[in-house]
């Protein structure tokens, strides 16, 4: 039976890019449930490498990006504002921001990641554009930190969650960073496959 599914997924390239998909995702996923439903391991894994190396590398370069523009901000590790260690930000005189691992997007790369490694190409030219996908990903979220910070510079009692532009258009910072970075995502995945098309018909053109 086991050899007649793989028959199927080798003459059908896209049921075994699903096939892939699902074998790098699946796992995952259930990692990740368990994580969000047990407050031992997120103790844990807040403090662990990669998670505490991650945050820590948004957050300080965050904080350096809002220095170098002139803003002075404090920046400290703790567990005394949220259900697990975290580190928090905030200017002088503003109010406080703090990153958890699921701000942190490790969903979203792993996703791209493994649409990636699911398909068909050279393993070194996937491993470089997995990472530049990461290093955007990771970029934007240290910009978002950074504008989120700068937003409530002024108001040192605002609610984590209550962000405005101009006084008058008030947002909540996920769904728009998700929005965002999904869109972003997506083209890099159609950048992909529409490059490996390329490829192949200049191939097929010699």
């Amino acid at each position: 039976m086991i050899k007649s599914i793989l028959s199927y997924f080798k003459l059908r390239p896209v049921g075994l890019f699903i096939f892939r998909l699902f074998i790098l995702i699946a796992p995952a996923a259930l990692a990740f449930t368990l994580l969000r439903s047990n407050p031992a391991i997120q103790q844990w894994v807040s403090v662990s490498f990669p998670v505490y190396h991650l945050a820590y590398l948004v957050m300080h370069s965050s904080s350096w990006l809002l220095s170098m523009a002139g803003f002075e901000n404090e920046l400290l590790f703790t567990s005394e504002v949220y259900r697990y260690p975290v580190f928090l930000m905030k200017l002088i005189g503003g109010s406080s921001i703090f990153i958890g691992y699921s701000c942190l997007g490790i969903g979203v790369m792993w996703f791209f990641s493994a649409v990636i490694l699911a398909s068909k190409g050279r393993g070194k030219i996937k491993a470089a554009y997995i990472l530049i996908g990461i290093f955007i990903i990771q970029l934007l979220n240290i910009l978002r930190m950074s504008f989120l910070a700068w937003l409530l510079r002024d108001n040192p009692n605002s609610s984590l969650k209550e962000y405005s532009v101009f006084d008058s258009i008030r947002f909540d910072h996920h769904d728009v960073f998700n929005i965002l970075i999904y869109i972003i995502v997506f083209i890099m995945i159609i950048l992909w496959f529409e490059n490996k098309q390329l490829i192949h018909l200049k191939a097929n053109s010699k």
